[in-house]
């Protein structure tokens, strides 16, 4: 970690009072149903990784493919608008994650990065419940006016 990137985390702690817990890789904060946490960037030191684990993809999950097809094409839809981003790491856990330029972000810019952080893992949650109750949305990633921004 780099002296700004602690310098950052210090300061929101400090505006915003939230207990963190500390690790060797980042600060994480527990919320509702999900873990946040903020993490250099493993090959860009002036870059942080905003992170939601929204939860492990059920390996039976009903149309597995079509759900994995179908977070692909939100992240393709979503890529010129905002640099938020879906993924699924080797547990099979889905996450929502972006990155920014430390040196550009200040206290308030990451409380803000972390509500929506949250934001994006609770319609990510709601999206994989409905699929996992054979109730997708009525929405497609190739009609945006039909859609709510997930990635």
């Amino acid at each position: 970690m780099t002296e700004q990137f602690v310098s950052l985390l210090q300061d929101f702690i400090r505006h915003t009072g939230l207990p963190a817990q500390a690790s060797a890789v980042g600060v994480t904060w527990s919320c509702e149903t999900f873990t946040v946490c903020v993490l250099p960037h493993p090959r860009r030191e002036e870059q942080l990784i905003v992170d939601a684990e929204v939860g492990p993809m059920d390996p039976e999950v009903p149309n597995r493919e079509a759900l994995l097809l179908l977070l692909h094409q939100v992240n393709d839809a979503a890529r010129f608008e905002h640099d938020w981003f879906i993924t699924i790491d080797g547990e099979s856990k889905l996450r929502v994650q972006c990155t920014r330029e430390v040196g550009r972000t200040t206290a308030v810019d990451l409380e803000a990065l972390l509500v929506e952080c949250v934001d994006r893992a609770e319609a990510l949650d709601a999206l994989i419940t409905a699929w996992n109750h054979d109730t997708p949305p009525a929405w497609s990633p190739t009609q945006p006016q039909n859609r709510f921004d997930l990635a």
